[in-house]
């Protein structure tokens, strides 16, 4: 670029840049580009869609979005061809996978006979792309090791550029590279140090600004702002006439890697140069450009580029394997979704192979019942024409048989009057009815006849339709209510979450509803971000009113209000609260846990004290928590104990239970019910029962829930499993439906569930209705329970004291228990299973006392609790 053309940058600013020749001189036809040259996975796409959405015009050729992209990558194919093509020809090698992603550039090709055809190239795909257009954007990543060719080609097209640089925490960036591509941590950093070093140095000749990542999605309307500023442009037209909004394409929930400044600035294992370099260029993001940088950024480029010779094998060694286990995995992936398929049509194969055989012995026993009916029946006729009162009938049933026969042989004159007929008939039907089901029921019948009649004002019913009427009677008796009343309370209640997926929150929520809508309450639940729910909960909810909201605040706002929707139950979700109490919706708030990840967060602290109406809280240890470390006032809290849904649940006769365990305790069956979430102790549990093994090696564990192999700790427990040698003795069930649960705690001896925090937990209440001894923590509301009933053991110091509750110290201890708390759930499952005869007749005790922790004496004193919210 000429030294007047610089000159012009200073003097007009961007703007002025944007309408300028090559050679400084007024504009030909004022065109311009902005050049997004940022590293992959630091938010290009979203800075160039809103570059385009200030008036910027796209390549007619763009990529289609990916799920690993789904708004768009906004950029051209043909560039990105172009790109990968120079740098192939500079020396990198397409074999090694991302080759042309890394490997060093050498400057020397500018001058060489290869550039001249790409630079032609370059030309004719500026053409294509972008036409006659005045203003458009260019976007690759690869253009941060190729600036210096695209500043020459858009110049030469008379599109003089502006560079804009994203700027994003490196460890954020190689995360996402991680798990996009398996690229291993060490060198996506690498990656983003060479790529953000070379669009710096390559930039300095045109104007540029720097921008932060992390403030486009958090404020888009203002980092907007920011653009036009350094632009020196007003909105074009279409940056408002399209009807486009800015927020529709900025979506904070895409990011999904979130690393604080500090982990990188004060981490002395990062290296010097990404630390100090990351430092620079988040200073220019807020302060701008300070020239005396440039020097520090100079010499951490000439040592990294001196560096590459040595380290360049290990990294293309390294990249290489990348890709092999990559693909590895790819194929693993989906050899295990055929081997999912296979496995799902053989379970549909034996579901449908179940039900035939059960349709078959339904079918097996109605027959054997209508046999013996039919036998009944006989014998009752052989009894009755054996009778006494058969013979003295006979002169009665004779006269029937003439009084059917009257219309034929007796002549109108003297024909018997049609009420001595019925007479007749009903104290005929009157015999048979006594002989065949007894006096006492016969005269019930009859009762029930008159006053049928008497009520639909007849004067004779066939006998025949006497069962229809009782029938319909019965079943308008038994129908809910169709008004919002129970004990004179009226009111709509709405039940307010933030996703549904398969877990107990949800469950729970929805066991709720359906006990409110027993009681003819209306009671919504009202999903304010999820967009589906799972089948397993669809299937539970069928008989649930569900509403999606996706985000939309406005709407559910409207929705609460048009619904006249009274008392909002909020579970653990807090959007639109603040609209919702303002218009008069009380908002009462179920804490289920110890939020502690809630314990310095000064916007939800506000938020209770100024918009939520009172507190529910599922036991006294949450409740105390609640008041001791998140500062509620304990005159707003309600302490309402958790209860039980036997919904789908079948228990066998105490007899029945007591029998087959105790034919079976010579090979205990322990359960642990749980999905692989830190607070439930996984890990601990394992290496307890290993212990337990050596005292009693029949014994077997079963865990149920979802084992998800995906995070740490799922595949901590598989390995686990493994290393210690439990496969012929642990169990992993799975999910398992309700049906299937009963059966399992029916077959099991003993249910554990040793948390390391827990707020009142259903799996404890199952246990206790199938009269299963249990392991508990000293958390939750297992205190209450070994009080109430003795037939729990509280394995201790396994429970963390509250004020010690922390993300890092529960992961750490879920991932590597200590070996105190190994010892301690040993020692609490050799008590139980030591003296099991004692601890089971507290466990049946507390079965049969079912209703006091049951959902419907939950539920009641929800509604006490309500109507103090109301009145």
């Amino acid at each position: 670029m000429s030294q007047q053309g610089l000159s012009s940058i200073e003097e007009e600013g961007v703007g002025g840049l944007l309408s300028m020749d090559v050679d400084g001189t007024r504009p030909r036809a004022g065109r311009g580009c902005v050049v997004v040259a940022g590293m992959h996975r630091s938010g290009t796409s979203v800075v160039t869609r809103v570059v385009s959405l200030l008036g910027y015009t796209l390549p007619s050729n763009l990529i289609p979005p990916h799920p690993c992209n789904p708004k768009g990558y906004w950029e051209s194919q043909e560039i990105v061809n172009i790109n990968r093509e120079i740098l192939v020809s500079a020396g990198a090698t397409l074999e090694e996978w991302r080759g042309d992603e890394w490997r060093a550039f050498d400057s020397r090709w500018y001058a060489s006979a290869g550039a001249k055809p790409f630079r032609e190239r370059a030309q004719a795909v500026l053409a294509k792309e972008f036409g006659n257009s005045r203003l458009f954007v260019l976007k690759d990543p690869r253009i941060c090791r190729l600036l210096p060719f695209w500043i020459e080609a858009l110049e030469s097209f008379g599109a003089p550029p502006f560079v804009v640089c994203p700027v994003r925490n490196p460890l954020d960036v190689a995360e996402s590279l991680e798990k996009r591509d398996g690229i291993p941590h060490a060198i996506g950093l690498l990656m983003w140090l060479q790529h953000v070093l070379a669009a710096e140095a390559a930039s300095r000749s045109v104007g540029r600004l720097f921008l932060r990542y992390d403030n486009l999605l958090l404020k888009p309307q203002s980092t907007m702002e920011q653009l036009r500023v350094a632009l020196n442009t007003p909105f074009p037209e279409a940056a408002s006439g399209d009807g486009v909004s800015i927020d529709e394409h900025v979506f904070p929930s895409l990011r999904h890697h979130r690393h604080d400044d500090a982990e990188v600035l004060d981490d002395p294992g990062l290296s010097e140069w990404i630390r100090r370099s990351f430092e620079i260029l988040n200073r220019w993001t807020r302060n701008g450009e300070a020239t005396g940088d440039r020097a520090t950024l100079d010499r951490i480029r000439a040592s990294f580029n001196e560096a590459m010779t040595a380290f360049d094998p290990a990294v293309g060694l390294g990249l290489k394997t990348t890709r092999w286990l990559h693909t590895t995995r790819a194929e693993l992936a989906d050899r295990g979704h055929q081997l999912d398929t296979t496995r799902k049509e053989l379970a549909d194969r034996s579901h449908q192979l179940d039900t035939m055989r059960k349709e078959l012995a339904d079918r097996s026993h109605q027959l054997d019942a209508v046999c013996a009916e039919l036998a009944d029946r006989e014998q009752q006729i052989i009894d009755m024409l054996a009778s006494k009162s058969w013979r003295l009938t006979k002169p009665l049933r004779t006269a029937r048989a003439l009084v059917g026969r009257v219309g034929v042989i007796v002549p109108r004159s003297v024909r018997l009057s049609s009420k001595f007929v019925i007479c007749l008939n009903f104290a005929w039907k009157f015999i048979l009815h006594s002989r065949a089901f007894g006096l006492p029921s016969a005269c019930q019948r009859a009762k029930t006849v008159i006053l049928t009649r008497a009520r639909l004002g007849q004067r004779a019913v066939p006998c025949s339709d006497y069962r229809h009427l009782e029938a319909s009677m019965v079943s308008r008796r038994i129908q809910y209510p169709k008004s919002n009343q129970q004990d004179g309370l009226s009111l709509r209640i709405g039940m307010l979450v933030a996703e549904l997926h398969d877990g107990g929150l949800e469950m729970w929520v929805i066991n709720v509803t359906r006990q409110l809508q027993s009681l003819g309450f209306d009671c919504p639940i009202l999903v304010v971000n999820g967009t589906t729910a799972s089948e397993t909960i669809l299937a539970e909810a069928k008989d649930c009113q569900i509403l999606m909201f996706k985000g939309d605040l406005a709407r559910l706002v409207s929705t609460v209000l048009n619904s006249s929707i009274e008392v909002l139950l909020t579970h653990h979700c807090y959007d639109g609260l603040k609209q919702l109490a303002k218009q008069g919706v009380k908002v009462i708030e179920v804490v289920h846990n110890s939020y502690y990840w809630q314990r310095d967060n000064p916007r939800l602290m506000a938020l209770r004290h100024t918009t939520i109406y009172r507190f529910i809280t599922v036991s006294d240890c949450v409740c105390n928590y609640f008041h001791d470390s998140l500062t509620i006032r304990g005159d707003r809290i309600k302490v309402i104990d958790n209860g039980l849904s036997r919904h789908g649940l079948i228990r066998p006769q105490h007899q029945i239970l007591a029998q087959r365990r105790k034919a079976s305790i010579e090979h205990p069956l322990l359960v642990h019910v749980a999905n692989t979430h830190p607070q439930k102790n996984h890990i601990a549990v394992l290496r307890a029962f290993a212990r337990v093994l050596e005292a009693f090696p029949t014994a077997t564990l079963a865990l149920v829930g979802n084992v998800n192999k995906t995070t740490p700790l799922g595949r901590r427990v598989c390995r686990e499993i493994n290393d210690i040698g439990l496969q012929s003795h642990v169990r992993l069930a799975g999910t398992l439906n309700r049906r299937q649960m009963s059966h399992l705690y029916v077959d099991a001896h003993v249910g554990l569930l040793p948390s390391i925090f827990e707020g009142s937990s259903l799996a404890a209440l199952e246990y206790t209705y199938f009269a299963l001894p249990a392991i508990l923590s000293d958390t939750g509301s297992a205190q209450s329970l070994a009080k109430r009933y003795a037939h729990v053991v509280i394995a201790e110091n396994v429970a963390f004291r509250q004020r010690d509750l922390q993300h890092s110290e529960v992961k750490a201890q879920s991932l590597d228990p200590p070996l105190a708390t190994v010892e301690s759930i040993t020692t609490a499952i050799i008590t139980a299973l030591s003296s099991y005869d004692q601890l089971a007749e507290s466990a049946y005790r507390a079965a049969t006392d079912w209703k006091s922790y049951s959902m419907s004496h939950m539920v009641q004193q929800y509604l006490d609790t309500l109507r103090g919210a109301v009145s």
